[in-house]
């Protein structure tokens, strides 16, 4: 009979841990389903909005006990344009 973690006295609980690489993905994969990547805007500035986020999400994952990850610092980056009533595309960045 193969002996379990629970019959072993010498294993520890990080054995069972899952890498912080898998859940990053894991929760990066589950954005990208739930979230429209027009949300982000279009071209370069969205893509580069996607990879913020993107960050952001890879940067709360890695966060250790009792560290924080506010609000701006997740909006750090994020580029914001404003069609304005004659169609020219404005930057308020």
């Amino acid at each position: 009979m193969a002996a379990t973690t629970q019959d072993q006295p010498d294993s520890s609980m990080m054995d069972l841990a899952t890498p912080a690489a898998s859940v990053s993905a894991f929760c990066r994969a589950v954005l990208n389903q739930l979230i429209p990547r027009s949300f982000f805007g279009l071209g370069d500035a969205g893509m580069s909005n996607w990879k913020t986020l993107m960050k952001a999400v890879d940067k709360f994952i890695n966060l250790r006990r009792r560290e924080t990850l506010s609000l701006h610092e997740v909006c750090q980056g994020v580029k914001v344009t404003i069609a304005a009533p004659s169609c020219k595309v404005r930057s308020l960045t």
